[in-house]
């Protein structure tokens, strides 16, 4: 079992998802778990990030320890915070958007962003979206998941970085 703020979702065995997917898992107990929650909502953790890894299959099957480590995140963040996080009450929108997305602009002195002057860097997410994780669907070179099948909400439908359309959901078009 792998615990997930605001819901538990069982993918058959920690043990097994570290051989196949190779990574790393904190298994944290409640009292880790509320102090995490407790952290941002105080702002004391002020950046929700993702340690995306994006690796082929082939980098995936070369057994546990030839195989690299990491798993995709970029895909997955934000559906699966909106859905335990936000839909949950636990915070609000507001707050995960300045997590995610605000906060890290900030912190790191990012250009970009939504200012008058500066060239768009935004995603418009389709909130209403509900969907099963789907690997098959990543657009980036990486499949392996934990999160294969899990149900979650909140889909991006555009993505502009520097004045440019980068992604829109047309997923074909994107391939």
């Amino acid at each position: 079992m792998v615990q997930l703020v605001g819901g538990t979702e069982n993918i058959s065995s920690v043990a097994h998802c570290m051989i196949r997917l190779r990574f790393a898992v904190k298994d944290l107990n409640k009292a880790d778990q509320e102090a995490l929650i407790a952290g941002i909502q105080d702002g004391t953790i002020e950046v929700i990030a993702t340690d995306h890894a994006p690796h082929t299959a082939a980098e995936k099957a070369r057994g546990l320890a030839g195989s690299a480590m990491g798993i995709v995140g970029l895909e997955t963040a934000f559906p699966l915070l909106y859905k335990y996080l936000v839909l949950e009450g636990v915070i609000t929108l507001e707050k995960l958007v300045a997590l995610m997305s605000v906060n890290p602009r900030r912190i790191f002195a990012l250009e970009g962003g939504v200012e008058e002057g500066n060239a768009a860097d935004f995603t418009v997410l389709d909130l209403g979206a509900e969907y099963a994780v789907d690997p098959g669907t990543f657009l980036s070179k990486g499949r392996a998941t934990p999160f294969a099948g899990w149900k979650v909400q909140g889909r991006a439908v555009l993505t502009v970085v520097g004045g440019k359309e980068v992604y829109d959901d047309n997923y074909e078009s994107n391939r």
